[in-house]
């Protein structure tokens, strides 16, 4: 959720709200700020971009994060209250993270990319190791274990390079696959370089925990790329989303397809052809219940059954699978 809010006053906008984990944020002098400027409407219709320098007033720059790897660059906290920007401060109105979506996926690739190259230093210190260093009279290499071990290494990066530089030419040749490749790119390549730098930790036995050696290093650095621009499994959903549009939905938007959620037995189907529908406060039980009554809630369009509210337009079909009596309001 965007919860960074500008409000339009006279002359401006006021900025209100705390961003985290902003990469260069503690040291750096101007800001790219997303806030929402249209509660409710959605982050995709509603955020919009602005212009801040440091030293405006009502932006304070809260902390430095201390993270295990990546620590090339800072990781920053800030803070807005009633920060005030003038309009033409502004960049772009309402379809801010739309117009970024340019970037998303070139970023994915520079991130993969990047990840990469933190599994080749990883690969390369450990295959001149293992070439250097003896045990039981030979050198490591000669060990079955050790070899099958650095093979390892060496098909993953391989298979990692190949999945990038194919994300990269959907993107230079605009391929309409290029979005799931660039995601799959990107998740494929955090969750095998991983692998790749726990093999050359352990590969290095107890050197590989000391600091001076550098393996520990490149290993704290490939577990941050699980959570840089987007966690893993944020980006299988978007995998899932691009490959399959009819039904997995547009994300963070309304959806076109029948909606079913099973509670106990209780499925609740809602037909979206007329807009969105909403659940909320889904925790709740209906086991043991002998009539389910539901009433109209003071929000329009809106049921609520014992706590359980959710906007439904159009139509409801309620189905027991157990014989047990629905009472539903029609609207």
């Amino acid at each position: 959720a965007m919860d960074t809010i500008a409000q339009k006053i006279d002359g401006g906008w006021k900025i209100n709200g705390r961003k985290q984990f902003i990469s260069n944020g503690f040291d750096a002098g101007l800001y790219v700020v997303y806030a929402n400027t249209r509660p409710g409407s959605g982050m995709l219709e509603g955020t919009s971009s602005f212009l801040v320098p440091r030293e405006t007033p009502g932006l304070e720059v809260v902390r430095c994060n201390e993270t295990i790897g990546c620590r090339f660059m800072n990781n920053g906290e800030i803070y807005f209250s009633d920060c005030y920007v003038p309009y033409d401060h502004l960049l772009c109105e309402g379809e801010a993270l739309s117009k970024a979506a340019v970037y998303f996926r070139p970023g994915k690739i520079i991130q993969a990319a990047k990840n990469l190259g933190v599994g080749v230093s990883a690969f390369e210190k450990t295959s001149l190791f293992v070439q250097t260093y003896e045990r039981g009279g030979k050198m490591l290499i000669k060990h079955q274990a050790v070899a099958s071990r650095l093979a390892d290494m060496a098909t993953r990066i391989t298979a990692v390079r190949t999945l990038l530089n194919q994300a990269a030419y959907s993107v230079d040749t605009r391929s309409s696959d290029s979005d799931v490749l660039c995601n799959m790119a990107k998740v494929y390549a955090s969750q095998e370089i991983l692998k790749v730098c726990q093999n050359a930790l352990e590969l290095h036995g107890g050197m590989g925990a000391m600091l001076d050696v550098g393996i520990e290093k490149l290993y704290r650095d490939a577990t941050i790329f699980l959570h840089m621009d987007a966690t893993v499994d944020i980006s299988h959903f978007k995998i899932v989303k691009a490959m399959f549009p009819e039904t997995a939905g547009r994300y963070a938007g309304p959806e076109n397809s029948t909606s079913c959620l099973t509670l106990d037995g209780l499925v609740l189907h809602g037909d979206r052809s007329q807009g969105p529908s909403r659940l909320k406060g889904v925790l709740v039980s209906l086991r043991g219940w002998d009539t389910l009554n539901f009433s109209r809630s003071t929000s329009e369009n809106n049921l609520n059954y014992k706590g359980l509210e959710f906007a439904v337009e159009y139509t409801i079909y309620i189905r027991r699978m157990m014989s047990v009596p629905v009472v539903v309001p029609h609207f």
